[in-house]
Parts: structure tokens; C-alpha cells; sequence
């Protein structure tokens, strides 16, 4: 349970560091998955997940 966890806030911790060193990119990158359908959102979490 303890590696579950340590996991989680590593993946909490990278993703929160790309926010601040990357805010424009990210809002951008958003705003990209905003206009996606959901097949090609499925597609890109599979891919991602991989």
C-alpha cells in the first residue's frame, strides 16, 4: 500500500511541477483536448497508459 501511495504523489508532484514551469503549454495543451472527440481522447489514454 505504502508503494500505491509513494506512486500517487510522485505522479501528483511531476504533474504539479509542469503546471508551474510550463503554465501557457499546459492551458494550451488543454484547451487541445477540449476540441478532441471522445474517440481520439480514448485513443491518446491508451496510448499514454502504454
Amino acid at each position: 500500500m505504502t508503494e500505491i501511495l509513494t506512486a500517487l504523489g510522485l505522479m501528483f508532484l511531476l504533474e504539479g511541477a509542469l503546471y508551474a514551469a510550463f503554465p501557457r503549454g499546459m492551458r494550451d495543451m488543454l484547451g487541445k483536448i477540449a476540441e478532441m472527440n471522445d474517440g481520439q481522447i480514448r485513443r491518446l489514454g491508451l496510448v499514454s497508459a502504454t
